[in-house]
């Protein structure tokens, strides 16, 4: 009994799928890559403001950064990651923050200047 689906495959063909496969990796690697490298120009082109912006409001009210924590409902390590832009912040938080200090999120995010 034969395997259809065998009966005409070599290794050659293999060999060549192989290849294929190969050349669509590193075309997606690639395009991958591009796609870091504008990301990063985009954030160096665009001054990223709100973690100066979100330190500067709760220092302002002399808060803590564990009283705005509880405020978001994240821990108070989160919150500090987010005045130090190392973790992102989600736009739950910056609703909550706008209402909270009665601002944009234009102001927030550093796209102008008045609250």
């Amino acid at each position: 009994m034969s395997i259809p689906f065998l009966h005409n495959f070599t290794i050659s063909t293999y060999l060549n799928s192989q290849r294929l496969k190969n050349k669509v990796f590193i075309k997606v690697c690639t395009k991958l890559l591009r796609e870091v490298k504008r990301v990063g120009n985009i954030e160096r082109t665009y001054n990223i403001r709100y973690p100066e912006r979100i330190r500067e409001l709760r220092q302002d009210r002399d808060l803590t950064q564990r009283e705005i924590a509880r405020i978001l409902k994240v821990a108070q390590t989160t919150y500090s990651q987010y005045e130090l832009y190392k973790r992102p912040m989600p736009i739950e938080c910056l609703m909550t923050l706008c209402k909270f200090y009665d601002v944009s999120a234009d102001y927030i995010l550093g796209f102008t200047d008045e609250r």
